[in-house]
């Protein structure tokens, strides 16, 4: 699969999600940053926090009623 993108800010993180898992990858105008990799290097632990943040939404909204 190939995606193509023209951005006018010079960045693209795309995500996609399939059969229980979730890929990401990102491309960057070397100005803005030369190596993609030191920002997606932080894509794993964010994924995980906002995973934890939904849980815990759905969690309190189950126990409300809601």
């Amino acid at each position: 699969m190939q995606y193509f993108l023209f951005s006018p800010v010079g960045a693209y993180i795309g995500v996609c999600s399939y059969a229980g898992s979730v890929a990401a990858g990102a491309s960057l105008e070397r100005a803005l940053e030369p190596e993609p990799s030191k920002l997606m290097m932080h894509w794993k632990p964010s994924a995980y926090e906002l995973l934890e943040a939904c849980e815990r939404e759905r969690a309190g909204a189950q126990r409300a009623g809601a």
